[in-house]
């Protein structure tokens, strides 16, 4: 009966009806169905993020929901830019930050769209402990957008003597 349920829950999720395939996504949140994972990522990268930022919330409510898993860390190494935000925002609002170090590594791997995104979350949810790792975005990045993330990280959670100095290098930027 259970696996019955499931395949029908997975063909809501590709019916025409938004409000078939949002309850769809809720079913295999309550579940905590991880293979159902690629297939509400699936779906959310149809949806545009501007017209449908409220539902896009709602399947990442529900992917924390259904908790960490390969699709996630699958979406985040892929080349689908929507795909790996929503997968990357997912971690972001877990409670469980182990995740942390691999998206700090995947960082330097990504096109400068997916490293602006990524540096934002980053600053956001990491702790001081990161610290080094925005100092190196300083030195070897040359975005403004990057380099501001990092700054702002380094201004709210960095220890001051210590990145005193680099940060104020940047007061001279031609970036504002």
């Amino acid at each position: 009966v259970c696996e019955r349920l499931r395949n029908y829950i997975h063909h809501a999720l590709e019916d025409e009806d938004e409000s078939v395939q949002d309850a769809a996504v809720k079913a295999f949140a309550a579940m905590k169905d991880s293979d159902a994972t690629a297939s509400i990522l699936k779906l959310a990268v149809t949806l545009d993020p501007e017209e449908n930022a409220e539902r896009l919330s709602g399947i990442i409510d529900a992917l924390v929901a259904i908790g960490h898993n390969e699709a996630l860390n699958e979406a985040i190494r892929g080349d689908d830019e929507l795909g790996m935000q929503i997968a990357v925002e997912t971690l972001a609002r877990r409670d469980d930050k182990s995740q942390l170090p691999w998206l700090v590594e995947v960082f330097w791997h990504k096109s400068r769209d997916a490293q602006r995104f990524l540096v934002n979350v980053l600053a956001n949810v990491a702790d001081k402990g990161y610290q080094n790792f925005f100092m190196d975005v300083l030195g070897k990045h040359t975005d403004g957008l990057v380099l501001r993330g990092a700054l702002r990280f380094l201004g709210q959670k960095g220890e001051p003597s210590q990145v005193q100095d680099k940060v104020l290098e940047f007061l001279g930027h031609p970036y504002n």
